[in-house]
């Protein structure tokens, strides 16, 4: 699948489900239970969770209001056999950067997966 298509259009749902198989299989560990992420908001900068699948309690343990910056870390706990966030970067200084990490639970905890 090539890059400008993910980012420039949604996914079918085979599509989403094999990207979830490979996170599942090749993806990084990064939590047992509990994930730690952030989303942000700076002068060119932001940082977004999106739910895909299942459900999940999200706990808000910081929050950084300032002129410019808006900041909050959350605990993400989830709450179905199998949850799928997106965490979606965007940049828009110096030339437009966009990153994606798609983060999947399972009984085997978070695992994550660079998209791009």
């Amino acid at each position: 699948m090539e890059e400008e298509s993910v980012q420039n259009s949604e996914l079918s749902e085979e599509e989403k489900r094999n990207l979830i198989k490979v996170a599942i299989k090749n993806g990084c560990e990064d939590s047992k239970y509990i994930l730690i992420l952030t989303e942000w908001s700076y002068f060119h900068s932001t940082g977004n969770i999106r739910k895909i699948a299942g459900d999940a309690e999200y706990v808000l343990l910081r929050e950084n209001l300032t002129e410019g910056q808006r900041e909050w870390e959350y605990a993400i706990i989830p709450k179905t056999r199998i949850t799928v966030l997106v965490h979606k970067e965007k940049t828009e200084f110096d030339g437009d950067e966009e990153h994606a990490t798609l983060y999947v639970f399972t009984k085997n905890g978070w695992k994550s997966l660079h998209l791009y």
